[in-house]
């Protein structure tokens, strides 16, 4: 970029330009990457979580009114050669293989890949640097949004077929009490972390050696104070770190929480949302490429209702009317 004399984008018009111009002078790939719904670009036309409220209620991200304006976009994008040839079919294996390779421009860089891209970009081009864009502005020229789930990822279970439930649970509220907790989560002070300024900091090698894959055996978390033990585990790779701080300060309140965030299990929700999830990704992809026309959306969405995602959106409303 600095070579064509091409200012930071900050809108996606102005993205636009930057991935023609790259195509045109330097005859490689803009932008690579994969996946019907492309967060980078999907959030300037204010696509940005599962579900979102519009008008004190819910809608889902695929029935979003602009969704088929992205997915026009995208196409765009694909048919002029300024994205990927290879979206509909790549992984983030292949994407990382394609920018650090030289072949590809830009992607999307995830923070905790961050070391593996630049080691392999300083590997096959030494003098190459890594840039890292703002996220884009909406075009109606509101600032840049970023969505987020804020709820629970994953449960423990004791399966109800267990000897010894009430011990089992025992167990797993002393794994909780504090200085435990605290000592499964990043050892001792002094021995295997420090603390500065308010922060955590991983002693090394030891920290790798016996907290690597500590997260792994935790079976539940002190909210209070996780994320910042957790930061820790950012701390014990430079590469790792500055591209995480760099994200985070990008991010900073920039992002929406998707409103279905908290709620507990919705019947309909898990029986659907999977099947469904991959019928969009694979029919949002045959957009992307023109395999199959836009004009065919409205049949697209019809089947999409019909198929689930209509008594979906009725129980997530039905939630969200009692409980917002």
């Amino acid at each position: 970029m600095d070579e064509l004399g091409l200012a930071i984008p900050t809108t996606r018009d102005e993205l636009y330009q930057v991935l023609k111009t790259i195509k045109e002078k330097k005859n490689v790939i803009p932008l690579t990457g994969y996946g019907g719904v492309f967060a980078e670009i999907a959030n300037t036309f204010g696509i940005t979580t599962t579900w979102k409220e519009v008008d004190g209620g819910l809608i889902h991200r695929d029935q979003d009114p602009r969704m088929k304006e992205y997915l026009a976009f995208m196409n765009k994008l694909y048919e002029e050669g300024l994205i990927d040839s290879e979206w509909p079919i790549n992984s983030g294996t292949k994407v990382i293989e394609r920018f650090t390779s030289g072949q590809a421009a830009m992607m999307s860089l995830a923070w905790w890949s961050a070391p593996a891209v630049f080691n392999a970009l300083e590997k096959n081009f030494p003098d190459a640097k890594i840039g890292v864009l703002p996220f884009l502005k909406q075009d109606t020229g509101e600032e840049a949004i970023w969505g987020v789930n804020a709820g629970i990822t994953y449960v423990i279970a004791i399966p109800k077929w267990a000897k010894n439930k009430e011990h089992t649970m025992n167990f797993l509220n002393m794994k909780l009490e504090e200085k435990l907790f605290k000592k499964l989560t990043i050892g001792e002070e002094g021995v295997h972390h420090t603390f500065e300024d308010g922060k955590y900091f991983p002693i090394l090698p030891i920290f790798n050696d016996l907290y690597n894959n500590a997260s792994y055996f935790l079976t539940g978390v002190d909210e209070r104070v996780y994320p910042t033990y957790w930061q820790a585990r950012v701390r014990k790779d430079p590469i790792l770190q500055n591209y995480y701080d760099q994200l985070q300060e990008l991010v900073k309140g920039k992002f929406v929480i998707d409103p279905l965030s908290n709620t507990p299990p919705i019947e309909s929700i898990s029986k659907y949302s999977q099947v469904l999830y991959k019928y969009s990704e694979d029919t949002f992809l045959t957009y992307i490429a023109g395999t199959e026309s836009l004009d065919g959306f409205d049949a697209y969405m019809a089947k999409w209702l019909a198929d689930g995602g209509e008594q979906m959106v009725k129980d997530a409303n039905a939630w969200y009317a009692e409980n917002k």
